[in-house]
């Protein structure tokens, strides 16, 4: 099973596909959504007052008040814009981005079981591969893991079918961007390896 370390390490290989944003921005142009840190998802208002928001000049807690209105702001802006088109007064720090990326990944390595019984004996390559794809999509109906069937069918055959999952764990990329592919092949090279075959 994935250690600290292995989840703190994850978290850096996040950094290059999803980046590292220290205020709001919105992620997505046709569905945009509020997003933050290592593409932390700030589903509400409510998660965003969650957050440990601080005065980027002056180091000071962000009131309640303030993050609403700067979510707010952010969330009535046109998506698809770079990150820096969305920049703020507001910002949390490399610590606070830290500890929120590896509560998520927490979160996420407790909740894949549900998709993936038998995850807990998958190698730990797999594992990576799995906790990214949910990072990326999400863990519920599609176009989160419970709606990718034949990546669920591979990973939950006894015994496992690797090649097959190393075939349907690739997100779509259809304007061919240089960051997706080297994500999807990055993933199916975890299964290959699992696999007994070259990544």
């Amino acid at each position: 099973m994935l250690t600290d370390d292995d989840l703190r390490a994850q978290l850096d290989r996040l950094r290059p596909f999803e980046g590292d944003v220290p205020w709001m921005y919105l992620d997505g142009a046709k569905t945009p959504n509020v997003t933050t840190g290592v593409g932390f998802l700030v589903f509400d208002v409510d998660t965003a007052l969650a957050l440990p928001w601080q005065h980027g000049v002056s180091g000071t807690p962000a009131a309640p008040d303030e993050i609403r209105a700067e979510f707010f702001r952010v969330l009535s802006m046109r998506g698809g814009l770079q990150a820096a088109a969305y920049k703020g007064s507001l910002r949390l720090t490399p610590s606070a981005i830290e500890a929120e990326g590896f509560r998520r990944l927490r979160s996420m390595l407790k909740a894949l079981p549900n998709v993936f019984p038998g995850f807990a004996g998958f190698p730990v390559l797999v594992q990576q591969a799995l906790l990214d794809l949910a990072w990326n999509c999400g863990l519920g109906r599609y176009p989160g893991l419970m709606g990718w069937a034949k990546l669920r069918t591979a990973c939950n055959s006894v015994p496992p079918d690797w090649l097959s999952a190393a075939e349907e764990c690739r997100t779509a990329n259809p304007n061919g961007a240089p960051t997706r592919e080297a994500r999807n092949a990055w993933r199916a090279s975890c299964f290959l390896k699992a696999a007994g075959l070259p990544g």
